[in-house]
């Protein structure tokens, strides 16, 4: 039995409706009587529990963020990001002194507003190679210490030769300012920030 051209066609349309009907049987939505996971409707005394637990969980997550917002801007500069540069520069030099580290490159990177809008960051790259213990320990400890108002944001550890102890490192400390920079200020030249994630 031999099939004509019109049965073809209808063959292999066929075939189409049917793949088209799995395709959507498959990626369409299951009906829920809730919108949930589950599709099962909750008692409402479960329902008030949830929602309780909810609402305190809620309020511990912005009881935390108020707590942490407060202690950012009890660490933060009040000086604009042009006048703090050069303290964060001397800062950087005295610690990198008292840890036996001796800073290769200070290059400041362009300051950028948090996303808050609140307070304005001012980072810094450098660059050196020192022994890892105790000269690079002492230095990242020394940054990270509350009353420096530094924070370490990333950093690479690097080593050129295994038969030395020195490793290369390039990091990135940042410094924040209550004093929002002027829109022109931040647009204008000045290095490009690597907000790449280490």
């Amino acid at each position: 039995m031999t099939l004509g051209k019109r049965d073809k066609f209808l063959l292999v349309l066929l075939g189409l409706v049917v793949l088209l009907a799995a395709w959507l049987q498959l990626t369409a939505p299951k009906p829920t009587t809730t919108g949930g996971v589950s599709g099962k409707i909750l008692p409402l005394d479960a329902a008030q529990r949830q929602y309780r637990a909810d609402e305190a969980s809620y309020r511990s997550l912005e009881d935390q963020q108020n707590t942490l917002q407060k202690n950012i801007e009890a660490l933060a500069y009040d000086i604009p990001p042009d006048a703090l540069m050069p303290r964060i520069i001397e800062q950087l030099e005295q610690i990198a002194a008292q840890s036996g580290v001796h800073l290769a490159e200070i290059r400041p990177l362009r300051p950028e507003t948090t996303p808050s809008g609140q307070l304005m960051r001012v980072p810094v790259q450098v660059r050196f190679q020192a022994p890892f213990q105790p000269a690079v320990v002492k230095f990242l400890y020394a940054i990270e210490k509350p009353k420096g108002h530094l924070v370490v944001e990333k950093f690479d550890i690097g080593s050129k030769d295994t038969h030395q102890q020195a490793v290369s490192i390039t990091a990135q400390i940042t410094a924040y300012t209550r004093a929002i920079a002027s829109s022109s200020a931040s647009s204008e030249g000045g290095d490009e920030n690597d907000n790449g994630n280490q």
